[in-house]
């Protein structure tokens, strides 16, 4: 699989009928690949879903890394960005179809079992993050911006399993962000037009950017 595209075509047919019970057709056919060439490459149910979930997971992280690296957005924007491409891409998938949760959790028990069968990635979400946090003035230490990671990143999991679309995921995100930048910045550094109290009305769907074809589009296909 090597594509995003590709991926999510999959994990929703997983995510559809169950891993027990969706075929190896279904699969080569959600790949848009032939029944063979789905075998010659992955030979086993799990093997598709874990090369799924880490391609899948890989263009999430690289996607939202992305958004940090947009120095021209406030940092609000690129918090609630990074976080709807990190994790709420994956809400329709949870919440909107049969399997969703089954399927979220052994792809991820799969990939973790899989993971040396994968070539190298080092994209870091984690690490990207608590740098953009101490880059944007929001931490002064890397101590206190892995702190503030850790509180974005259990607020974003919450977020995931809570909301019941990618909308109310961005939005709650957007609350969560407010709060720690005004809790987290000095009044006197408050000069960013993304922290909170400077631009209450945040919309965070505003300055997202262009995605790929997404689950609910997969879903509803």
């Amino acid at each position: 699989m090597d594509d995003l595209d590709q991926a999510t075509r999959v994990l929703v047919a997983f995510a559809r009928n169950s891993f027990e019970k969706v075929t190896m057709g279904a699969l080569a056919e959600a790949a848009g690949i032939s029944r063979q060439t789905l075998y010659n490459r992955y030979a086993t149910k799990e093997r598709v879903l874990a090369r799924a979930a880490e391609e899948f997971s890989r263009h999430a992280r690289m996607r939202a890394c992305a958004e940090l690296n947009a120095s021209d957005r406030p940092t609000a924007d690129c918090l609630v960005a990074a976080f709807s491409e990190r994790m709420g891409i994956l809400v329709p998938l949870v919440h909107g179809l049969p399997h969703g949760p089954e399927i979220l959790d052994l792809g991820i028990a799969l990939r973790r079992k899989s993971q040396g069968d994968f070539p190298p990635f080092h994209v870091d979400f984690t690490k990207e993050l608590a740098l953009f946090l101490q880059a944007r003035e929001v931490c002064e230490t890397l101590a206190e911006a892995e702190e503030t990671v850790f509180l974005l990143m259990m607020s974003g999991k919450g977020l995931l399993m809570d909301t019941r679309s990618r909308a109310a995921f961005e939005a709650g995100m957007a609350r969560v962000v407010a709060v720690i930048l005004r809790d987290s910045m000095p009044a006197g550094r408050r000069t960013d037009p993304g922290a909170a109290g400077d631009d209450p009305e945040i919309d965070p769907t505003r300055t997202l950017r262009q995605r790929p074809r997404s689950i609910e589009e997969e879903r509803d296909r």
